[in-house]
Parts: structure tokens; C-alpha cells; sequence
């Protein structure tokens, strides 16, 4: 099984095609939409999405590829004031959930975090994924 992290743009006319056709296919059931980002209504609005958050360039995006398919995604922002990363919009296709594939995005943000000098990384998760952040703090 091959599994890579890619940093992906939405500026980029290439990464946008690409994460409008996954997103758009992700996204067709509200409650994934509503648990993503509770200010996007449903149906799934692609300029909206980026419009909220990632015209900002400040946002880091990634895919997490596995055998050359997006099966999921995540976006980091430093602050370099606070010293405080941001994890957001973490989200794994339905049919791939519970192959550790959120703890990997997630092990690689800390990482990164960590070479850009942050002290915490604050992410927030529903009751039902708490683990997944429990597994990751040591």
C-alpha cells in the first residue's frame, strides 16, 4: 500500500480541478459537510469553501494519497505569534475510515508544526473522534 502526504494549492489550476471533483464527491452527504464546516450549507458549494477559508494564504493543504488516490485531506495554519498551529478540515473518505489514515495526517502535522517552531496545535473534533487525538498526545 502506497501512502504519501502531498502538499496540494487551491491556487493552483491543477489542485483546484482535482479537490472539486473529490470534494464535490465527498460532500454529497450533508452530514459530512455540516461536521467539515458548519458555515457551508448543504449542497456542497465549492467556491464558498474556498472563499471561507482558503483564500487565505497563511492555510497549508495537504491530500493524503494512497495508491495515487486522494482518500483524504488536511489543512494546517501557523501562527507565528502565538506560536500556535491550527489543524482544520481533517477528513477521510467514508470507505477508507479506520485505516489510521486521520493519525497519519495528523503525526505529519505535528511534525511539521514542530520544524516551524509551534508550541501547540489546536484542532477541534467531534465527541466521536476524540480518540484520534488521544492516540497522537504522548
Amino acid at each position: 500500500m502506497d501512502i504519501k502526504i502531498e502538499k496540494v494549492t487551491y491556487n493552483n489550476p491543477k489542485h483546484r480541478k482535482i479537490l472539486k471533483v473529490v470534494l464535490s464527491k465527498w460532500f454529497i452527504n450533508p452530514k459530512e459537510l455540516n461536521w467539515t464546516d458548519p458555515r457551508i450549507n448543504y449542497p456542497f458549494n465549492f467556491n464558498k469553501w474556498v472563499e471561507l477559508t482558503y483564500k487565505n494564504p497563511k492555510v497549508n493543504s495537504f491530500v493524503l494519497n494512497k495508491n495515487k488516490l486522494i482518500v483524504g485531506m488536511g489543512n494546517i495554519i501557523f501562527n507565528k505569534q502565538t506560536k500556535y498551529a491550527h489543524a482544520l478540515h481533517i477528513f477521510i473518505a467514508p470507505e477508507c475510515r479506520n485505516n489510521g489514515f486521520a493519525t497519519k495526517i495528523l503525526k505529519y502535522f505535528e511534525t511539521i508544526a514542530k520544524n516551524e517552531k509551534m508550541e501547540k496545535i489546536i484542532c477541534y473534533f467531534f465527541k466521536i473522534n476524540i480518540f484520534i487525538f488521544k492516540n497522537i498526545i504522548r
